[in-house]
């Protein structure tokens, strides 16, 4: 019998419409090299259970894993990590979208370098359509490959999201997503915890996070313009929310650089409508 002794590494998947794509993710998990009785999976439902409930109990039992399915009536992706981290025993935690999978070796190369204070990255491929192609994460990652550890200002582009890396349970601390963000909600919650961080690390490259690109993610849909300047401004007015919070805890340069550069990407997303060269992703 697995114990609580036992994890050192929990991985936290929120779902709320579970499928296939779920037990593709379930299934590069149950294939980890790393010592089976060393992680837990918590399966985070958010939403009405009906008529999933069969369906995640059945499919769920299907895998060797050490898995459990938690449940909050509350939607949203952010507040399902929340309970996840509220349940989570490791010593290390990794959020996956349950529409994502890792590489076979994820796990056990990215907890070979965590430390107290480390944030360690992996690489990152995006997947659509079954073609694989490549983000700012992957071309962050092979930017800084020659020198693969970092402090938060010199390593930001990894700052942006909250998957893709394995976070110290201390670093984490009383930390919690911010449920009032749809978008952003990832680089809020980094910068939150920046304070925290003495550096970041890169995992090596084997080690890969697969991004699925489907229209459905609350992320990648498409918005108007107007509607998307408006949600990144507020954005922005949480960076300052958070640094006025403890002023002398964060660092002014790197709260500043996060505001700045999210204000750019509203500027670059106006002049891609205009014709300009379109920016999928914000850094």
């Amino acid at each position: 019998m697995i114990t609580s002794n036992d994890v050192r590494v929990s991985i936290i998947v929120p779902t709320y419409r579970p499928g296939e794509y779920l037990w593709d993710c379930l299934r590069s998990l149950e294939r980890q090299t790393f010592p089976r009785e060393w992680f837990e999976v918590l399966v985070v439902f958010n939403g009405n259970m009906e008529p999933y409930a069969g369906q995640l109990d059945v499919g769920l039992s299907r895998f060797d894993l050490n898995v459990r399915l938690l449940h909050t009536g509350i939607c949203g992706v952010s507040n399902a990590r929340n309970v996840g981290i509220e349940e989570a025993v490791g010593t290390g935690i990794c959020f996956v979208d349950d529409d994502d999978w890792v590489s076979e070796s994820y796990i056990a190369d990215l907890y070979e370098k965590l430390q107290d204070d480390i944030v360690v990255v992996s690489n990152l491929r995006t997947c659509n359509g079954g073609v694989l192609g490549e983000d700012y994460v992957t071309r962050a990652f092979r930017r800084h490959s020659k020198t693969p550890r970092g402090g938060i200002m010199r390593m930001q582009s990894f700052m942006s999201s909250a998957c893709a890396k394995m976070i110290p349970r201390s670093v984490i601390g009383n930390s919690r997503f911010d449920c009032r963000y749809s978008v952003g909600e990832d680089s809020l919650f980094m910068a939150s915890i920046s304070y925290r961080i003495r550096s970041l690390v890169l995992s090596p490259s084997e080690a890969i996070y697969y991004r699925r690109l489907t229209p459905g993610s609350a992320s990648r849909q498409e918005e108007p313009a107007g509607v998307k300047a408006a949600r990144m401004m507020k954005v922005s007015v949480g960076y300052l929310r958070i640094y006025l919070s403890a002023p002398w805890r964060y660092s002014f340069l790197f709260m500043t650089s996060r505001i700045a550069r999210t204000v750019v990407g509203v500027i670059r997303r106006q002049i891609s409508r205009s014709g300009g060269r379109r920016r999928s992703e914000f850094v």
